[in-house]
């Protein structure tokens, strides 16, 4: 795929990262191959997750579900709520690039660090409130998809996949909520994953 698009480039991911590469020569092809793997793993392999975890959330919350319905512009800063409150990753791993302390903990240059997203998500130095769900909540600094040059590279796919997916179930399905057996979650120590999602048609409040 490397030498097809390096000799046929198109208007796509695969060829401008070949173009570019070409031009500063900071990749080797098994790096760059790396990297497309993780896109198609994060791009895919997690959105489903992800749009899962936020159905689950907006019907744990159903008046956030009816402000999404009268405010469907708030479906960007929703996707991040949903991501913030229940990210489908739960921890990614780091290495310090230098000696550094974090509340009285020193950590050594070249140690590698394992970094709580789903601790860091509900940070209350970072979000007020941060137990509350909020659909609303802008800004929104969540780690769910890392941070700066090393940040998740599916991460605006997964971003665009929900916003669309949301904004469908919003139109189309009728007013639902979690039935009796509730929410199954997968017993996974790096992922918030469900295993099982029951619902129902809600009952017309008037």
């Amino acid at each position: 795929m490397i030498v097809v698009r390096g000799s046929n480039p198109g208007p796509d991911y695969i060829s401008e990262l070949v173009r570019l590469n070409r031009e500063k020569a900071i990749l080797e092809d098994e790096q760059i191959l790396d990297n497309l793997v993780l896109l198609l793993a994060d791009g895919l392999g997690n959105v489903d997750k992800g749009i899962c975890n936020a159905v689950a959330a907006l019907l744990e919350h159903p008046d956030q579900w009816e402000l999404l319905e009268r405010e469907p512009e708030l479906l960007p800063c929703a996707v991040d709520e949903c991501l913030r409150f229940e990210s489908p990753a739960q921890f990614i791993g780091r290495v310090a690039k230098e000696d550094l302390e974090i509340n009285g903990q020193l950590i050594r240059k070249n140690e590698a660090v394992l970094l709580l997203l789903g601790s860091a998500n509900r940070d209350p130095e970072q979000f007020d409130d941060p137990d509350r769900f909020d659909v609303s909540r802008d800004p929104n600094p969540h780690l769910s998809f890392g941070r700066s040059r090393h940040s998740c590279i599916g991460g605006t796919l997964v971003r665009l996949q929900m916003q669309t997916a949301l904004g469908v179930l919003l139109q189309l399905i009728p007013r639902i909520e979690v039935s009796e057996s509730g929410l199954t979650w997968q017993p996974r120590m790096g992922h918030r994953w469900l295993s099982e999602l029951r619902v129902r048609r809600a009952e017309v409040r008037t």
